[in-house]
């Protein structure tokens, strides 16, 4: 292909919505694939009192699937209709009402995580938005809870530097699940010309005490409401301990890494709401797709920094240079990515310890056996790999680097895109390169 300065006026809005690395997929037209997860999602969704889990690696596209359940759940049918899964839909249409609540590091356990569900906060709104003056329960509920502190409920104040957040720090009591059933009562009184109310629950790994939350579920599920979550994992029981007490309700969804031909249309996808005025080489197109191993997250990376050179430079062809340019970058840590700081943070200081997460990125599995990789780092001479281990598997205010089992044999990328990172990303120390 034959480059061409761009002639025609395209807005840095128009590049910048072209992919999405840093947020998930909000609007139907831009999802591309997973037809068996949606498919399952949707049969979960018409199935009486089942309970929705979805899992998988962290940066596979979980969130993103989880907005478009949300969307048909409340009667968007642009989706299923794309993938030809509208003749699953029910003919009178989904309704729910669909209460999504995300997880942060306020949200500990079961109780905080109802007094979440049913108080709401800034990002968050309370289960009694759903209600008929919703405005006036919350606020009595609230009054409720405050005249309760020193029995069931106390106030503490956190968030960011900046912030003024306060959150609450609930025992978790039989009256608290009775208030918690009462609210999911008075939302179905309220609102009978729904079919439900569809409790969403999206980063839910992030709760160190998930005690109790299967039995909530099994308790509170009935024909009008539904509970599901999103959360990293290899199976639905990596995200909740006692799983099985729910029983043959749950309704389980694998979000696996992305086909290459998915992968292709994310990228045919971007350069289709740019009406063609920037295309990708079908080179670089490949490239791309090889680099990304199944994860989207590297697509929409590669496909946003190549887009935006080639938008600087007035030309209309991400070419092979440009893709280079971009690449080289990417290996250098010249991409403001968080996948940068914690390379560097956990590699400026020591040679052996770069090497050695080197080795445990290059493991083909996602669960690494450390003896393979001590004695893999003890070939290339590093004595004692295990001194260097603690920087990667602890952390004071963010999380390692590296998980290991519960037994100490193995360890697992807490974060998979990171990993794949850690292969591309140029040796900071020249001793083992």
């Amino acid at each position: 292909m034959t480059l061409k300065t761009l002639k025609m006026k395209l807005d840095i809005t128009d590049i910048n919505n072209a992919f999405s690395p840093t947020h998930e997929i909000g609007d139907p037209h831009k999802f591309i694939g997973r037809y068996e997860e949606i498919e399952s999602l949707i049969l979960g969704l018409s199935t009486e009192g089942s309970f929705i889990s979805i899992f998988g690696l962290r940066g596979i596209g979980k969130s993103s699937i989880a907005r478009q359940i949300k969307l048909i759940a409340e009667g968007d049918t642009i989706l299923p209709r794309g993938l030809g899964l509208d003749y699953l839909i029910p003919k009178k249409g989904f309704n729910y009402m669909v209460h999504l609540v995300s997880c942060d590091s306020f949200i500990t356990d079961v109780t905080s995580l109802i007094k979440r569900i049913l108080l709401g906060d800034d990002k968050n709104q309370s289960i009694f938005y759903h209600n008929k003056n919703g405005d006036k329960r919350v606020v009595a509920y609230k009054e409720k809870e405050k005249a309760s502190i020193g029995a069931n409920l106390y106030a503490i104040k956190g968030g960011v530097e900046g912030e003024d957040e306060t959150t609450y720090e609930i025992r978790l009591t039989d009256d608290l699940i009775q208030e918690f059933k009462q609210a999911l009562a008075t939302t179905q009184k309220d609102n009978q010309d729904r079919i439900g109310i569809f409790i969403l629950i999206d980063e839910f790994d992030i709760l160190k005490n998930k005690e109790g939350f299967a039995s909530l579920v099994k308790t509170c599920s009935s024909k009008f409401v539904k509970f599901g979550i999103v959360g990293i994992g290899e199976s639905t029981e990596d995200l909740i301990e006692d799983h099985a007490s729910v029983g043959r309700q749950i309704n389980s969804v694998l979000v696996k890494p992305m086909q290459d031909k998915e992968l292709r249309q994310i990228i045919e996808s971007a350069v289709n709401t740019l009406k063609k005025k920037i295309k990708f080489e079908d080179s670089v197109i490949t490239d791309i797709i090889k680099q990304a191993e199944g994860f989207p997250y590297f697509v929409h990376l590669l496909g946003k920094e190549s887009l935006l050179l080639a938008f600087k430079r007035k030309l209309d062809c991400v070419c092979p240079s440009i893709y280079h340019e971009i690449i080289d970058n990417l290996i250098k840590g010249k991409i403001q990515l968080t996948q940068e700081f914690r390379y560097v943070e956990a590699c400026r200081t020591s040679a052996e310890r770069e090497f050695l997460l080197k080795l445990f990125a290059d493991s083909e599995n996602n669960i690494i056996l450390i003896e393979d990789i001590y004695k893999s780092a003890r070939e290339f001479g590093i004595e004692e790999p295990s001194k260097y281990m603690k920087e990667l598997i602890d952390s004071k205010n963010i999380t390692p680097i590296l998980i290991k089992s519960r037994d100490g044999r193995n360890v697992r990328f807490a974060d998979p895109i990171l990993k794949i990172y850690v292969k591309k990303r140029e040796y900071i120390h020249d001793k083992y390169k």
